[in-house]
């Protein structure tokens, strides 16, 4: 017997989709902190790189319905996250 055949069958409930609104106005107001820090650069090289090198991240985005340009925007809303948690 085949060790998968013993978990029972997940019944999801039908996926709703939720709006998340990564407005662009939160962009500016933290690109003025970066831009004080010299981080805003290390942003944009950072994602230039994951676009050029790990276009996956945003192909998988994209199969679950999401913009490219807000997709972008999230991916760098991590980026910045993460150099401000670095620290």
């Amino acid at each position: 017997m085949n060790p998968f055949d013993m978990i029972p069958t997940m019944i999801m409930p039908n996926m709703v989709p939720i709006i998340v609104d990564i407005e662009d106005d939160e962009d500016d107001r933290q690109k003025g902190d970066f831009e004080e820090k010299g981080q805003f650069n290390e942003v944009d090289r950072i994602l230039n790189k994951i676009e050029k090198n790990n276009p996956e991240i945003f192909v998988l985005l994209k199969m679950y319905n999401m913009p490219y340009p807000v997709a972008r925007r999230l991916v760098r809303r991590i980026i910045r996250l993460t150099l401000n948690y670095q620290k």
